[in-house]
């Protein structure tokens, strides 16, 4: 699943590169304010008495590259860095962190055709976790390992006429973690959070 995933935006990017003299590519850079979300796991952590945790807010940063593939619609590729941010309410020794790096194909569609002027768009991002990391280890002394899994988002942005743009959007980061030694167990967990983003594209 993975490779197919990064298979699918490789050849995004690719094409997008290669056809960027001929059609209207470009690259935005974007970074972003994650406010206070939730850390969810499907069964009980280590010697905890819940699966669902409040988060602390964070950053994030992001390079993307966009084809126009009509006047309304555009698709690509991006990278994402989610700087690691405390998972409060776990019991045993203070807090754990969370911290992701998706990379994922981009859908944006403005409802309103309006060349040169500001506009209004949707977007909605498919990717995988090409890492993630739960620094949960020396709260409960075993090796704890942890796979990316699925990232999905949704959301709406407003672009400049000058290139200046804002989003606001819904995030789902997946991802698998084993513990081993003692009661060894494997649990999927999912960070969801809001981001307010400002990005500029080039």
């Amino acid at each position: 699943m993975k490779k197919v995933f990064f298979a699918l935006i490789a050849a995004i990017i690719a094409a997008n590169v290669a056809s960027a003299q001929v059609l209207d590519g470009n690259l935005i850079g974007k970074v972003g304010l994650d406010i206070a979300g939730k850390f969810n796991s499907d069964k009980y952590l280590p010697h905890e008495d819940s699966n669902h945790f409040n988060t602390a807010s964070g950053l994030e940063i992001a390079g993307e590259y966009t084809l126009s593939v009509a006047n309304i619609v555009s698709v690509g590729g991006g990278l994402k860095y989610v700087f690691g941010k405390d998972i409060i309410d776990i019991d045993r020794d203070g807090t754990g962190k969370a911290a992701y790096l998706p990379a994922y194909f981009l859908v944006n569609v403005k409802p309103f055709f309006t060349p040169g002027l500001s506009s209004l768009y949707f977007l909605a991002n498919l990717g995988w976790n090409l890492y993630a990391d739960l620094d949960l280890s020396r709260r409960y002394d075993q090796k704890v390992t942890t796979y990316g899994r699925t990232y999905l988002a949704f959301g709406v942005g407003y672009e400049l006429p000058f290139g200046l743009l804002f989003e606001a959007v819904y995030n789902i980061y997946n991802a698998e973690t084993t513990f081993q030694g003692g009661d060894s167990s494997t649990i999927f967990t999912s960070y969801h959070n809001v981001s307010f983003i400002a990005g500029y594209k080039f």
